[in-house]
């Protein structure tokens, strides 16, 4: 089909129709400039609603864009669009279950604007879909145990009370009874040292370097020390009640054990 002068008119028409169609805002908001990233919406959802600005005048365009929701703003945005150029502005918004009307509009533009507020698009949305019976269970059990912590909180603590108050009244008594079984130990020393007794010979004191009574005395001694020692200190008598309650724990599983294999 030969190409006729018809064919090159409609072609240039074609071409520049975009063109036209901006070249009647001079500046401002073209047709149908508003639109939502999504338009199946349900409550609690986040969705962006976008606009564009065009700017076909010899001027640099400088403004503010505000976003409107059912007529009220939800938040505005500055925009500065070079002559001939778009620029596309964007505003994020959360869902609310109803009918809604969106829409922008163009304000403090420092130049004469043919379009200063968009067309409407109206979205509905959704009522957002309860929750799955799972998480009903789970949140009314988190509720149950939160209640029951804070009922049995006051009953926890007056036991702890109780229990701190006993073991530090059984340490105390442990501290008073291995301070006066050192203290005894000391004076019969002294009381049975000899002062009147001739000093002793080299043989004498080598014989009772290796004195059996000599040593177990010197190891009760040590004993009595490390056991007065960890009394004192609150730290390590409760380090140490912990390890006997395990040990003795574990003694009696392993006793239990080695029973109930041999019955």
């Amino acid at each position: 089909m030969p190409y006729t002068e018809d064919m090159r008119f409609l072609a240039l028409i074609g071409l520049f129709l975009p063109l036209a169609a901006f070249a009647a805002v001079p500046a401002g908001f073209p047709s149908s400039s508003l639109w939502l990233s999504k338009t199946a919406l349900v409550g609690g959802e986040s969705v962006v609603i976008y606009t564009v600005i065009y700017n076909s005048s010899d001027e640099p365009l400088t403004g503010a864009v505000e976003f409107l929701v059912d007529g009220a703003s939800i938040g505005a945005k500055d925009v500065s669009a070079a002559p001939g150029t778009t620029q596309i502005i964007s505003r994020e918004w959360t869902a609310a279950e109803g009918s809604h009307e969106f829409s922008a509009r163009l304000t403090g533009a420092n130049t004469e604007v043919t379009a200063s507020v968009t067309g409407t698009t109206t979205v509905s949305v959704a009522p957002k879909p309860p929750p799955p019976e799972s998480v009903v269970k789970t949140v009314e059990a988190a509720a149950v145990l939160e209640q029951t912590i804070a009922s049995t909180t006051p009953i926890v603590q007056n036991f702890a009370s109780t229990t701190f108050a006993t073991t530090e009244s059984i340490r105390e008594s442990a501290v008073k009874a291995l301070e006066k079984l050192a203290s005894t130990t000391t004076k019969g020393e002294v009381l049975g040292a000899a002062d009147e007794a001739p000093a002793a010979t080299a043989e004498e004191n080598a014989a009772r370097a290796f004195d059996i009574g000599g040593w177990i005395q010197n190891v009760w001694h040590a004993l009595l020390g490390a056991l007065l020692f960890v009394a004192r200190s609150s730290l390590w008598f409760y380090v140490a009640a912990g390890a006997v309650v395990v040990f003795v724990f574990l003694f009696l599983k392993t006793a239990l054990s080695d029973r109930n294999r041999y019955r």
